[in-house]
């Protein structure tokens, strides 16, 4: 039996975001992101950790269907905020999906906040690398 990778992708999806939504806040996006993250490009690319350049991003999820947030991650599919993100969280990052364009990046990843355990979509746009896309990390 063959499995259709959309409903793979929202069985994938369901068993990793789970933990409870936290109060709503939104990222710190008056300062944009630091104009050198050389350092940052180089160490993430090995391992696929990495962190955000601003405090209090938004980890989100949709509680009542988990499979919406998963076809176009966007701050309305995603209503849900699981918690706020910081600087110093270690990111593991499981895959990468075009949805909502933030500061000019189209992607969205699905990850792991190893600092406070939990599972979420947050904008590439926040996360502390050069390019939109995330180097050896595989489309959701």
């Amino acid at each position: 039996m063959r499995l259709d990778p959309r409903a793979a992708l929202a069985v994938l999806t369901a068993a990793l975001l789970t933990g409870s939504a936290a109060g709503q806040a939104t990222a710190d996006s008056h300062q944009g992101p630091p104009r050198d993250r050389t350092t940052a490009a180089r160490t993430a690319a090995a391992d696929r950790m990495y962190h955000t350049w601003a405090t209090d991003v938004n980890l989100r999820a949709n509680e009542a269907d988990q499979a919406t947030c998963s076809r176009y991650p966007s701050v309305s599919t995603c209503p849900d905020v699981r918690q706020r993100v910081q600087p110093h969280h270690q990111l593991y990052v499981y895959c990468q999906q075009p949805g909502q364009t933030v500061g000019g990046n189209p992607y969205w990843v699905l990850v792991n906040d190893y600092t406070d355990s939990n599972t979420g979509w947050l904008a590439g746009y926040y996360i502390d690398y050069p390019d939109d896309r995330l180097p050896d990390v595989p489309d959701c």
